[in-house]
């Protein structure tokens, strides 16, 4: 579902984009709003894929695969309360 809000804000910032010359300056804020929300959302989405392969993966009960699968989980974890955090106050 973030993934989905994340290719909408996208589409929405283009649109955007397309009246930056009638409204100016004034949209600039918000455009730079959505792009960090893309970034952050972004992001999360790398991390859940790469998480999704390892854990898919032939070697996915390996200790290496494990481990990396706990590091993935813990930063996507981290990345989805940057993007609460960001999504609360901004």
């Amino acid at each position: 579902k973030l993934h989905e809000f994340r290719l909408a804000t996208k589409h929405f910032r283009y649109l955007l984009e397309l009246f930056r010359p009638i409204y100016g300056p004034k949209l600039d804020s918000y455009v730079e709003q959505l792009r960090k929300v893309q970034t952050l959302l972004g992001d999360l989405n790398d991390f859940a894929v790469t998480r999704e392969i390892v854990e898919t993966g032939p070697e996915a009960s390996s200790g290496d695969s494990q481990r990396a699968i706990a590091f993935l989980t813990k930063r996507e974890e981290k990345k989805r309360a940057e993007f609460r955090d960001y999504w609360k106050t901004e």
